[in-house]
């Protein structure tokens, strides 16, 4: 408290982050004014783990306006699915759709996954997002396809918004399949405690016995799974602008390549439109030499390879044996 106006100046807290796990916090209030009455700070400054986390500044404040209260109504059009939220505990709007025989694109609200279906197991291509996006997910796989656990979940990149569900696919019993520029962030985010709200990784390891969890198996530059005739290849291009390394997994079978944030699949592709991440893709693909037919996006839907050929060439030329 501050010794002059008597107001409170901060608190210390135990959080716990998505990223991070658990981590002191320490939030410092500050520029009280008076509202309706009641004195409130205006300023709020945090810090997680000793480092500038956000500074926030309020020009107003209100107290039950009616007016803010609107934003928050659940829209008519949406109320099913708030319904099925509510009932579901957890729930994320996850959908599966069909690419090809055994691949299937799990789309969500703004970042996807890709499935690959092998004899007796399932491998996910990215767990990203949120928990209860990889809940609903793992819901919708155990009714698809039933008796088939993920065995496999491959991390493409560390940025947080590709690895937010990756501890809750690693609860499921899945090995996180992670290169290793990109070790030392995922293992300081799978091996974190995350106790206030607890998650199901921190339970299933904390509980008396000890529950059954996935672990981290770390590859280098290439990993292959294959089984029953079907096979997932991940390869690490180095070299993009977006992150480096950078993961793509290609399904031969299927001549599908999926790939987060570097290319993202969309009706009416621009000749000439791709960014260098997406011309630094097509260069690797090329440099792989990989067959590819399908663009399969972490980000946007599924579209043909002659798109981002032709977003970064200027023509558009398919791929040939």
């Amino acid at each position: 408290f501050d010794p002059q106006s008597k107001l409170l100046a901060g608190f210390q807290i135990l959080d716990t982050e998505s990223m991070l796990g658990d981590v002191q916090a320490q939030y410092i209030l500050d520029d009280y004014k008076a509202v309706d009455g009641i004195t409130l700070p205006h300023k709020i400054t945090i810090t997680k783990g000793g480092k500038d986390y956000s500074s926030v500044q309020y020009t107003s404040i209100a107290i039950n306006d009616p007016e803010a209260q609107k934003v928050f109504e659940i829209p008519e059009a949406a109320s099913a699915e708030a319904d099925q939220a509510i009932a579901a505990g957890e729930y994320s709007p996850v959908k599966l759709n069909k690419v090809d025989n055994g691949v299937w694109h799990a789309f969500a609200y703004s970042h996807h996954s890709m499935i690959v279906e092998f004899p007796t197991f399932l491998a996910v291509v990215e767990a990203p997002y949120t928990e209860a996006q990889i809940k609903t997910l793992g819901r919708l796989l155990e009714q698809q396809f039933p008796g088939k656990p993920i065995k496999y979940a491959a991390v493409t990149h560390h940025h947080y918004d590709h690895t937010g569900g990756v501890r809750a696919i690693a609860a499921m019993g899945a090995t996180v399949l992670v290169e290793k520029g990109h070790e030392p962030v995922l293992r300081a985010i799978l091996e974190a405690r995350h106790t206030d709200p607890q998650d199901e990784l921190d339970k299933r390891r904390n509980a008396q016995p000890a529950q059954p969890t996935g672990s981290i198996e770390v590859f280098e530059g290439k990993k292959v799974i294959s089984d029953g005739g079907q096979s997932l290849e991940l390869y690490a291009i180095r070299g993009n602008p977006h992150v480096d390394p950078k993961v793509i997994a290609y399904v031969p079978s299927a001549r599908a390549l999926f790939a987060s944030d570097i290319w993202s699949p969309a009706p009416n592709v621009a000749a000439g439109s791709a960014n260098a991440d997406a011309r630094h893709l097509l260069y690797s693909i090329g440099q792989l030499n990989l067959k590819v037919d399908k663009m399969v996006g972490g980000h946007g839907g599924v579209g043909p390879f002659s798109d981002l050929v032709k977003a970064s060439t200027g023509t558009a030329k398919p791929s040939s044996d």
